[in-house]
């Protein structure tokens, strides 16, 4: 079951794809431009292209939450909430099963605490330990914790579990 999983941002869009049987490939696109209307119409044609050579079974993306800052909240709930309903929408008309996940929940899959103190770092460190490329890239690191999420719920779970116990299996004492 090939599956993407995103992790949608102000800063852009961090993708991890595949069906599990390997890891994930993972991406980082920006949508940034001068109105949500730009961004959106960015995105949706980002996913267009991304879903076109092998289609998903599945997309799922991180569930947005409300930011602290009332002086931009607003403007980000807005951008972030219309993104995934681009989403939605795209996946719809493709007949692509859709859902979100919360933050604190995949995170708890994948690096064992809901909410850590330096979750971005985490998830690199996780990605690092398990050999999957991130280019160093939070967003990607975050999109592939999101795919071993959703494979281990619904999709490939053999294969992402063998991934995360050969992982937790290397041996770093060289």
């Amino acid at each position: 079951m090939n599956i993407l999983a995103l992790d949608i941002s102000l800063r852009g869009c961090g993708a991890a794809m595949g069906d599990g049987s390997c890891p994930p490939h993972t991406t980082v696109a920006s949508f940034a431009a001068v109105s949500h209307g730009k961004s959106g119409k960015l995105f949706r044609d980002w996913l267009r292209d991304t879903c076109l050579n092998s289609p998903p079974a599945l997309i799922i993306y991180e569930a947005p939450f409300r930011h602290a800052d009332k002086k931009s909240a607003q403007s980000i709930t807005t951008l972030l909430t219309g993104l995934c309903f681009t989403c939605e929408v795209f996946a719809a008309e493709k007949n692509i099963r859709c859902t979100s996940v919360a933050i604190s929940t995949w995170r708890k899959w994948f690096i064992g605490k809901g909410f850590p103190e330096q979750a971005k770092l985490e998830a690199l460190n996780m990605c690092e330990f398990l050999g999957w490329e991130t280019g160093g890239v939070h967003d990607r690191a975050e999109a592939a914790g999101i795919w071993a999420y959703a494979h281990l719920k619904e999709g490939n779970f053999r294969g992402v579990q063998k991934m995360l116990s050969k992982g937790s299996m290397k041996d770093f004492s060289a």
